[in-house]
């Protein structure tokens, strides 16, 4: 059932080689927004996209408490504000991954009802275009990425039910207290 799910998320979506398209998003060193910010209106129930993160997504920080997960793209929900009632994917470099080798992790990160959570889906490579997907359904939101090995996929709690009433798109964002420790540059395409 999942794989028939994801099959419909992303039918015409593949997993493309490095390719400049794209919108390009900064977050420049020492800032927590990036440039551009994303100011349009979502409407709709479902979130398609891809992303390519380059070798600037590598990062260290002193942080005491380990790195924390930044935002990548989503939308707010059932007519509040994205810390009320909102999705996004969120990521983050992990240096001390098991086994040592470096990853770009990936996480559903979510708001519902002012709570949030986010929960580790996968890693994925850098300088490679790869699809995401959220759809908001009835008390939950999917989430889902495709790897080489098929389709990823998360369910989180939804804050509310309905698809009507105003949102909008909330993009990329370094950390919370800790800004940006170099210029940070990540392409997202509709």
């Amino acid at each position: 059932v999942m794989i028939a799910i994801g099959s419909l998320l992303f039918s015409g979506c593949e997993k493309e080689n490095f390719s400049p398209n794209g919108k390009r998003y900064v977050l420049h060193e020492g800032d927590n927004y990036s440039t551009p910010l994303v100011a349009s209106g979502f409407e709709g129930r479902e979130l398609i996209f891809k992303v390519r993160f380059d070798d600037t997504a590598q990062y260290t920080i002193d942080y005491p408490f380990g790195y924390p997960v930044n935002k990548l793209y989503g939308f707010s929900d059932c007519t509040s504000g994205h810390h009320e009632n909102g999705a996004r994917f969120g990521w983050k470099w992990e240096a001390l991954t098991e086994g040592g080798t470096p990853v770009l992790q990936i996480f559903a990160y979510t708001y519902a009802d002012g709570v949030r959570t986010y929960e580790y889906m996968t890693s994925v490579p850098l300088n490679q275009n790869v699809s995401y997907a959220i759809r908001a359904e009835n008390g939950e939101y999917l989430y889902e990425i495709m790897t080489d090995s098929g389709p990823v996929q998360k369910r989180m709690k939804r804050g509310c039910s309905g698809y009507g009433g105003p949102k909008y798109m909330a993009g990329p964002y370094f950390g919370g207290e800790a800004p940006a420790p170099h210029d940070i540059t990540i392409w997202i395409t509709d």
